[in-house]
């Protein structure tokens, strides 16, 4: 396979034997029973080569050339499959090398609730169900994520930190002063032009509306994957699964990593019916 290098306690053979198809991938070491580092990839074999070539250029690559001596992987029936399944893996088995999909625990969600002069403020609720999903700007771990995105955004979009609540202040904000505040809280900038920035600001945080009247049964290759606002509800591969599926009440949870790879899939990446408990289709 050509690798420039090679875990020295991995063997060939076992690398050889990984297939050239869409799946996960999981490295252990024997030093104990938490994976290193889970992963994914359309080919499997071509993917987990391109972790042990060319030069090491982090820490982690260096850890994980250096204590992989065992490897597990399972094929999965395509891409979206692979994502769904790396992500519930990784918060299930914690590996000690992945640090971006760990910790996915929401305790809040944000809106946008208009004051008595009619100046949307961003707010931040408690996250306890779906319903808390509509409307909102954006879902967060903890208060303090929720202050460092409104800080980052006041900058990138020149949104004042008076009007978002950042900075208590009767007068102008600190940003005006800075001339990073277009001025609302000088009434330089009009409340509407500012609630319309305020929003574009936030958009590409906000949570998209589920816009089907039903669950959406997505197609992928020999499988299908029910969904339902935003949550991921159990993989159909005939028509009795379907009729299972469709009479039995499923605990909704959402997953924010998980909802980002439904949105992606359901944008035209892949084939998807609306079905409800009348519809009967040929799988």
């Amino acid at each position: 396979m050509g690798f420039a290098r090679f875990p020295k306690g991995l063997s060939r053979e076992k690398l050889e034997s990984v297939p050239e198809k869409p799946g996960v991938y999981m490295f252990y070491s024997s030093k104990g029973d938490i994976p290193l580092y889970i992963g994914k990839g359309k080919n499997l074999k071509e993917r987990i080569s391109q972790h042990f070539s060319g030069k090491i250029n982090s820490k982690k690559e260096l850890k994980l050339n250096d204590l992989t001596d065992n490897l597990e992987f399972i094929e999965t029936s395509g891409e979206f499959s692979a994502l769904m399944l790396e992500s519930k893996l990784i918060k299930e088995k914690k590996p000690l090398l992945n640090k971006r999909l760990r910790d996915h625990k929401i305790h809040y969600t944000a809106k946008l609730i208009e004051s008595k002069d009619g100046l949307l403020v961003p707010t931040l609720f408690n996250f306890e169900s779906l319903e808390d999903l509509v409307d909102s700007i954006g879902i967060f771990k903890s208060k303090k994520d929720f202050d460092k995105l409104l800080t980052r955004l006041s900058k990138d979009y020149n949104l004042c930190q008076v009007a978002l609540g950042i900075e208590k202040s009767q007068g102008s904000c600190f940003n005006y002063q800075l001339e990073k505040c277009n001025g609302v809280c000088t009434m330089e900038e009009s409340i509407k032009v500012y609630n319309q920035r305020l929003k574009s600001a936030f958009r590409k945080h906000e949570i998209k509306p589920w816009n089907f009247e039903g669950k959406v049964l997505l197609e992928e290759n020999n499988v299908y994957h029910l969904v339902d606002k935003w949550c991921y509800l159990t993989k159909i591969e005939s028509e009795s699964d379907l009729e299972d599926a469709l009479n039995t009440s499923y605990e909704y949870n959402f997953d924010y990593d998980q909802y980002l790879i439904m949105k992606k899939f359901l944008n035209g990446n892949y084939n998807y019916k609306v079905v409800s408990g009348t519809n009967s289709f040929d799988l």
